[in-house]
């Protein structure tokens, strides 16, 4: 007969005893509270999927919404105490068919107030997402892989920015700089649609949308380089270059997700820094090179 030789009495562990551990729920830990989880660090980590845990992506969601709001609030500043360039927009007409048309100045693009604008946007959404609208922004990624409120950020931050470097391409007509918005927008509109449902006939459309409205901005820019006084400014080379680059991740990222090279956290992770570094770069060159054009 066995003697315990401690005064808890020995038990004996079956090889299948590992298999009766639980599993956190994943569903459950979404669905509590986002103060709750903020104090409970480990269910936050329990939800993780990757490298990148729920946890970190909430914290920088919310130190990437705190960049842009700082960043908005610099800009409203300079914008109401330091002079920028401002970019005529007008809308061409015919006084008669034997002359060229005229154009009419309707008012004036001042790009530290659109940089303010977007950026403000951007700030907005990410401090709400990683806050108030945690709850549908976490449960909206374990469940579906997606982020809705970035779509709905997108479609009117995205047409802006658009909007902001035809302009500084050399497109001033209304009529072009409204269709370089409309159509921006219908690309993340199509974007959403295809990331939701798994439409290619969306995708391609999208795609093709994209390369149009570039094909519309660099058709002026080169214009531009070749027929203006002086040349076009460096400032402007810099944004049509750099800036499409940063675009073209976007698709990139979404492939990654798309083949589960990255899980959903990663490539919304991924999102968060194209942003931040495409809205903060046009927005401080286009104000550095407004302010000395």
């Amino acid at each position: 007969m066995s003697q315990s030789t401690g005064l808890v009495p020995e038990m004996s562990v079956s090889s299948s005893s590992t298999d009766d551990v639980k599993v956190p729920d994943v569903n459950k830990a979404v669905n509590e509270s986002w103060i709750a989880r903020l104090l409970s660090r480990g269910d936050w980590l329990s939800i993780g999927t990757g490298d990148v845990s729920t946890y970190q992506l909430m914290s920088a969601t919310r130190n990437a919404g705190y960049v842009h709001l700082i960043n908005s609030a610099v800009l409203f500043v300079l914008a109401i105490t330091t002079k920028v360039h401002a970019i005529p927009i007008t809308l061409e007409y015919v006084r008669h068919r034997s002359e060229p048309a005229v154009p009419l100045h309707l008012f004036s693009i001042n790009v530290a107030w659109m940089s303010f604008v977007f950026s403000f946007l951007a700030g907005a959404r990410l401090l709400y997402s990683g806050t108030l609208g945690l709850l549908d922004y976490t449960k909206s990624l374990a469940e579906q892989g997606t982020n809705p409120f970035r779509w709905m950020e997108y479609a009117i931050t995205a047409p802006m920015m658009s909007v902001m470097i035809g302009a500084l391409s050399g497109i001033y007509d209304f009529k072009m700089l409204l269709s370089l918005f409309v159509i921006t927008a219908v690309v993340i509109i199509l974007g959403a649609h295809y990331e939701n449902n798994d439409d290619h006939m969306a995708f391609y459309l999208s795609g093709g949308l994209f390369f149009f409205v570039w094909l519309m901005i660099y058709v002026q820019f080169g214009v531009l380089a070749v027929h203006a006084h002086g040349g076009v400014p460096a400032f402007v080379y810099a944004i049509n270059i750099v800036v499409i680059i940063a675009e073209l991740g976007f698709p990139i990222v979404y492939g990654y997700k798309k083949i589960e090279y990255y899980t959903p956290n990663q490539a919304e992770f991924a999102y968060l820094m194209l942003e931040l570094f495409s809205k903060i770069y046009l927005a401080w060159v286009a104000y550095g090179g407004s302010v000395t054009f």
